[in-house]
């Protein structure tokens, strides 16, 4: 786009596909309102680029020395250089991969929801919908569809209801941590070595350009690539309640040098959810809520335990 080479035409229909909640029915695929979710970052081409530059050393000469001592002791038949190519590699193809497998996706969903208004059913009740009984469908007869599709929906929120209320371990081994279990705290991701301060923003589920999150620290619960517009609003920073070292939100926040804490876990997720102001401090690995004091200046009052 920034040297010409590809129309608006082509860019929107390149990346349309994609959606916050990339299996969430419910929410608009970015080529259903490309000019809120593709345009602000069309925009952003006029910025320089905050993020590392194109050929910058990924590691410090130290780092560089201790990985190349550990590539030789553990004799793997592979210099530094031969190690960051596999993970170049492998980081872009993972992106690549889950960038085509949502083309077909996106389109499943958008011709599933083409199919619920054809009898009358909105998006967000076909998504209480099994998938089961929709290929069940397949073989009833056209005039019974419509009334079966609705006494589904019915079951199905009645289902999601249930769902909704139960509290589920983050891990289950077996039948018994269903019984009685302990939500543990999860190990964050840090994400960069800056520190900041700033209003925190919780991303609704269905979450669209809509949502102001310019100079605010944006909480994701799961920010899959649909939800890349986010970087497009000048976030201060990122928390995100789910997701690794290698996740997506992981290789943007760096790729932007984003200060971000990456799956820190719903327990933590949930506490800072409920500050207004939060100092995200990746150098010390730290997250400290902020209130407004009596004067009007903010403090700290305690320190978010991750460990």
């Amino acid at each position: 786009m920034a040297e010409g080479r590809l129309s608006w035409d082509e860019y929107v229909a390149k990346y349309g596909h994609l959606r916050p909640g990339t299996y969430e029915i419910g929410s608009s695929c970015y080529a259903g309102n490309p000019e809120d979710y593709l345009r602000p970052m069309v925009r952003r081409l006029d910025r320089p680029a905050t993020g590392n530059s194109e050929g910058a050393a990924p590691w410090s000469v130290r780092t560089s020395n201790r990985v190349s001592d550990q590539l030789e002791r553990l004799d793997l038949g592979v210099d530094l250089g031969g190690f960051e190519r596999f993970l170049r590699t492998a980081i872009e193809g993972r992106e690549l991969g889950k960038f085509e497998v949502t083309k077909n996706l996106s389109a499943a969903l958008e011709a599933l929801a083409e199919f619920g208004e054809a009898h009358g059913i909105s998006r967000e009740d076909i998504s209480h919908v099994r998938i089961r009984d929709l290929f069940e469908l397949r073989a009833a007869r056209t005039e019974s569809v419509s009334r079966t599709l609705r006494r589904l929906v019915g079951a199905g929120r009645e289902a999601s209801y249930v769902t909704q209320a139960t509290c589920l371990p983050s891990q289950i081994f077996s039948e018994f941590d269903l019984v009685c279990f302990e939500q543990c705290r999860a190990t964050p991701n840090f994400v960069t070595q800056k520190r900041v301060r700033a209003l925190v923003d919780v991303l609704l589920p269905k979450a669209g350009p809509i949502q102001s999150l310019s100079g605010k620290i944006a909480l994701a619960p799961n920010a899959d690539p649909g939800f890349d517009w986010i970087f497009s609003n000048d976030i201060a920073g990122l928390v995100t309640m789910y997701g690794g070292a290698n996740s997506h939100m992981a290789v943007r926040a760096a790729e932007l040098n984003l200060p971000a804490a990456i799956g820190v876990g719903e327990t933590l997720f949930n506490e800072i959810g409920e500050a207004k102001v939060i100092e995200l401090d990746c150098g010390s690995r730290q997250i400290r809520p902020v209130f407004q004091q009596g004067n009007g200046e903010p403090g700290c009052t305690r320190l978010f335990r991750h460990a």
